[in-house]
């Protein structure tokens, strides 16, 4: 959590794992109008461009009634996007936000900013937050997933094999000209399991690479590739 406007009063970031009038409390600020702001940052494991849904829920309460306005912090234009404003006084009111278009909101290595700002009046008051959970959903909860791809400029030739895999694994891909590559791999609930190819950049020409199955439990995954605009998710079965 970081403070923009105001002092802690009391609690920590862990105040607001879970819904239970636990609070994490913001002093507002003493002159002028008042005003209390902080926002809160997670860093997700899963891949960011595989996110198809972003939910904010946030409970909380002020100890006089003040505007509240929600905010996501938006990485290709460096600001923040207002996602909802309400008067919010002495309950607790939870809010719940879903952006179905999350892409701007999620950071290249996975960051997500929620801010939380209230103002008004002349007199001194708490912004006590209770709850704040942020969810997202992706590619791997789709049961379509099997076989994706998001043509770019080119259409790159990348498959995997042997394909169930048992010990070791190859990608194999051409690439018809210079682009930045990444490789990764991620389990049925969207975590990164290992990074084969992180972000390198590599001249036009055919690869393989090889990676390590041997600590993969039986089951399904799902590899992810990227090459420039180019992206491909192929289904991965290991065997043990």
């Amino acid at each position: 959590v970081t403070i923009l406007s105001g002092s802690l009063n009391s609690g920590a970031v862990g105040n607001l794992a879970t819904n239970n009038s636990s609070y994490y409390v913001v002093n507002s600020t003493t002159s002028g109008t008042r005003k209390s702001d902080w926002y809160a940052s997670t860093t997700i494991s899963q891949v960011p461009s595989s996110v198809t849904k972003l939910t904010i829920n946030y409970d909380g309460k002020n100890s006089a009634g003040k505007t509240q306005v929600l905010y996501l912090y938006n990485w290709t234009t460096s600001s923040w996007t207002q996602i909802d404003s309400r008067t919010v006084s002495t309950t607790d009111i939870l809010i719940t936000n879903t952006q179905t278009s999350p892409a701007n909101f999620i950071s290249s290595t996975g960051q997500v900013r929620v801010r939380v700002y209230s103002s008004g009046g002349s007199s001194n008051f708490r912004s006590s937050g209770d709850w704040l959970q942020i969810s997202v959903e992706t590619l791997a909860a789709r049961p379509t997933i099997s076989s994706a791809t998001k043509p770019g400029n080119d259409n790159i030739d990348v498959s995997a094999y042997p394909n169930p895999v048992v010990t070791n694994g190859n990608i194999k891909y051409s690439l018809p000209q210079d682009a930045t590559v990444n490789l990764l791999l991620f389990n049925m609930n969207g975590q990164i399991i290992k990074t084969i190819i992180p972000q390198k950049f590599q001249q036009a020409g055919s690869y393989i690479k090889s990676y390590d199955a041997t600590g993969l439990s039986s089951g399904t995954y799902f590899l992810f590739f990227k090459a420039g605009s180019f992206e491909k998710v192929i289904k991965l079965s290991v065997t043990k």
